[in-house]
């Protein structure tokens, strides 16, 4: 409930009048936002062999997705293996800033890998964004101000590790707005549903935890 009652504020909460939402997906979902079943590949999320999969049945130490997204690997198959090693260009999605002002981008949610999440690419840049467990949603956070996004496509891509065996990835976001081209830098309330979107992924973890 809390989950979904945060993609309801992203998406309803008053942005101003130049603050658009960026079209976004989690992993392991449809175009209409519903969880994909198990074996579909994803479509938002590509990798270096063309697809990644959806794990709907997780692994037990997985972290439950519930109802808004999937666990998926990047694998043609569900439950596939992978040898210890750094990956790119594994986890790889993209968002259209046509319209929009790349300055202005405020994107912020959670994320879980398997085993762990080394940094989050923005065109290639790295951002610092790190995710040490499979087994609770780290929070991250995604600005225009780091001058990473350009108007156009964009790709942002989840780098991570694994010591052997299953490989996953499962984000959920919280909030992706931006500016309309040529109104300059974010309104006031756009950084406010940021910094809440960020408080409700820390409170997940909190209620997980508990």
């Amino acid at each position: 409930m809390i989950r979904k009652a945060l993609f309801a504020l992203a998406l309803t909460l008053p942005m101003g009048s130049f603050a658009g939402n960026i079209t976004i997906f989690n992993t392991g979902v449809d175009g209409t936002g519903a969880p994909l079943a198990g074996g579909s590949v994803d479509p938002h999320y590509t990798d270096t062999i063309g697809g990644n999969t959806v794990y709907a049945n997780n692994y037990s130490a997985w972290l439950n997705p519930g109802s808004v997204a999937e666990w998926i690997e990047p694998d043609t198959s569900v439950g596939g293996n992978y040898s210890g090693g750094v990956y790119t260009l594994d986890y790889v999605t993209t968002i259209n800033l046509n319209g929009f002002d790349p300055l202005s981008v405020l994107i912020a949610g959670g994320w879980a890998t398997d085993n762990s999440g080394l940094d989050i690419l923005v065109n290639g840049h790295s951002t610092g964004n790190t995710s040490p467990s499979f087994g609770a949603l780290t929070a991250f956070s995604l600005a225009g101000s780091s001058g990473f996004f350009t108007s156009g496509i964009n790709t942002i891509d989840f780098k991570w590790s694994n010591s052997g065996g299953p490989g996953g990835l499962l984000v959920e976001y919280t909030n992706a707005t931006a500016n309309a081209a040529g109104t300059g830098a974010p309104e006031p309330a756009s950084f406010l549903l940021f910094g809440a979107g960020l408080a409700g992924v820390g409170m997940l973890r909190r209620r997980r935890r508990a």
